[in-house]
């Protein structure tokens, strides 16, 4: 209510006022028609009265609210209606109070300058109580929003519900200390108006802010990525918490918070991990240089087999092959893609993949290299030359590579059992 608004109650009351106060004034002592402070006796007694007794009515108002919100959990499941009653119960009874105390102003007959204050500090008490009250309503209908969108399956829409939030709360606070300000008596209008320099000055100064806003609508409407992904922007390498109006927050795996300005991000390569259909290894595994061409063609069977039968590679996207000789080992690339959900499964797998490689490996017989420098002597004084004598039997290396194949009893994809991944000991 602004001051035109006191005006016009005042005016509609004065004569109600004037006829009241002959009626009853003649009644009191005399002592309480001395003035303090341009304020009779009685007045400041009649004042401090209705405070009180406004306060208490805000209390009983409370009371009542919370009596309300216990038959509203004994009488319905709905704990929205419950929360809905919450927000009320908080600020309504200062409404209400500030609505009586106005009321009472209005009979005190109180002089113009004094009851104009006093109506103003009501009027802002009301002013600040239906701000309250209607964040409190905001915040409890944006959580019902968050509820729904939590449901389906699509993150899109908690995205929107997110950012939709912030920018409904920011409004009506803007908004309403806007309407508050107003209401006191000052023209906001032409305050922002008379601002001139200044209010360039603050325009300028807004300029990353408004550049900020633009990049959570750029980040909104082309989705490169969402709530939860794993993405890598610039040195920041970690998890999406959350994508605000300003700024947005990723949690890295070392558990540091990195905080972006979406304007930055806008304009910045992004690579959205969590995107990928499947997860890439690629390794090569260097054998010794005695090995056979049967064992190696034994061991790149074996491990063929090895990647058929684990359970989470792509069993139509895989190669392995004996690609090359090395500074000091024969190459074998193994190249493969892991269908899972996330970092710690991909270990995993790749961990019991490279456990069945050991065992092929010894089942086989052949040998990693690794880095060395090697003097071989073919002969020594009066000695026959030294020959290393292999297995180079077909059959019985066929039957090697075999036991790694699915369903063979011996092949052992997920392992012996003994060790068990981490994320199953919090199941």
């Amino acid at each position: 209510m602004d001051s035109r608004g006191i005006r016009f109650m005042e005016q509609m009351t004065n004569t109600q006022n004037i006829l009241w106060m002959q009626k009853y004034l003649s009644i009191l002592p005399d002592w309480t028609k001395s003035s303090i402070i341009y304020i009779e006796i009685w007045q400041w007694i009649a004042l401090a009265a209705a405070l009180i007794a406004g306060i208490l009515l805000r209390y009983v108002i409370f009371i009542a609210m919370g009596a309300l919100v216990y038959l509203a959990r004994r009488k319905t499941e709905s704990k929205w209606y419950q929360l809905f009653l919450e927000a009320l119960r908080g600020s309504i009874g200062f409404v209400f109070a500030s609505l009586f105390w106005f009321a009472i102003i209005t009979l005190l007959g109180l002089p113009k300058s004094v009851h104009l204050f006093i109506a103003k500090l009501i009027a802002l008490a009301f002013g600040i109580s239906l701000l309250t009250l209607a964040y409190r309503i905001l915040g409890v209908s944006l959580n019902l929003l968050q509820e729904k969108a939590g449901r389906t399956d699509s993150t899109l829409d908690d995205q929107f519900v997110s950012l939709f939030s912030k920018t409904a709360k920011t409004i009506l606070v803007v908004f309403g200390v806007m309407i508050l300000i107003q209401n006191m008596g000052v023209n906001v209008f032409s305050l922002l108006t008379g601002l001139g320099i200044g209010g360039l000055a603050f325009a300028l100064a807004a300029k990353d802010t408004a550049a900020n806003l633009f990049g959570s609508i750029t980040i909104f409407v082309d989705r490169p990525f969402k709530l939860g992904d794993w993405i890598r922007i610039g040195e920041a390498d970690g998890i999406v918490e959350d994508i605000g109006l300003r700024t947005t927050r990723i949690r890295t795996f070392g558990k540091e918070l990195v905080i972006i300005p979406n304007a930055e991000i806008s304009t910045t390569q992004i690579v959205n991990i969590s995107e990928r259909p499947a997860r890439r290894t690629y390794v090569t595994l260097g054998l010794t240089y005695d090995t056979p061409p049967e064992k190696i063609e034994a061991f790149v069977e074996g491990l063929k087999n090895i990647l058929l039968a684990a359970p989470y590679t792509q069993k139509d996207n895989f190669h392995v092959v004996f690609s090359g000789y090395g500074d000091f080992s024969l190459n074998i690339m193994l190249y493969y893609f892991q269908e899972v959900q996330n970092w710690s499964e991909e270990l995993i797998g790749r961990h019991y993949i490279n456990l069945e490689i050991l065992r092929l490996a010894k089942e086989t017989g052949v040998d990693f290299a690794f880095p060395t420098q090697t003097l071989h002597m073919e002969t020594f004084p009066g000695q026959e030359p030294i020959r290393r004598i292999h297995d180079t039997d077909a059959g019985k290396l066929s039957s090697a590579a075999s036991r790694f194949a699915p369903g063979s009893e011996t092949a052992k994809p997920r392992g012996l059992g003994i060790f068990r991944p981490p994320y199953e000991n919090l199941r």
